[in-house]
């Protein structure tokens, strides 16, 4: 009777070591699955550091940001084309353009751009009001290209003086 219940003892003491075995089996298991899980999450998230402040920077698919590009290209196109325009025509006149408005159309991927170019001389100020039209492409980006946009069918349909 000793042994028999020395025996049931013993199997017991090994039901309890292995029930706590398993249990912390299962409790670490669930713990290593809840940090790769939120390690993963947080892959999935860029902070931007603003000093010592860091910030949550959202991901937006290219679609969404899109027309915001398309238009800071354009803009900035104008910008380095009449700069670069300004240097050719002569050192003695200052030619500035700035932009009115941009009307863009997804869809067809064309743009109108209304502008100011001011060209300032020695003798006197000319102002001219500048509409030019084109169709954007996409492109892959590069260093000089960040955007990934390319501008095609360029033209100029309106290049007026506004005052004499």
């Amino acid at each position: 009777m000793l042994i028999e219940s020395l025996a049931q003892k013993t199997r017991l003491a090994m039901m309890t070591v292995f029930a706590v075995i398993g249990g912390c089996t299962v409790i670490c298991a669930f713990t290593v699955w809840c940090c790769i899980s939120l390690v993963n999450k947080e892959r999935q998230q860029i902070y931007v550091l603003d000093g010592d402040i860091p910030f949550l920077a959202e991901r937006a698919r290219l679609e969404a940001n899109f027309t915001m590009e398309a238009k800071a290209h354009i803009q900035l196109f104008h910008q380095y084309f009449f700069g670069f325009y300004s240097d050719i025509i002569s050192s003695s006149a200052v030619c500035t353009i700035m932009c009115d408005s941009i009307q863009f159309d997804e869809h067809e991927r064309k743009f109108t751009y209304y502008g100011t170019q001011l060209i300032k001389r020695r003798t006197r100020d000319i102002r001219r009001s500048m509409v030019t039209t084109g169709y954007i492409e996409s492109v892959p980006r590069t260093r000089n290209n960040p955007h990934g946009l390319l501008i095609t069918g360029w033209r100029t349909l309106e290049n007026r003086d506004l005052d004499y």
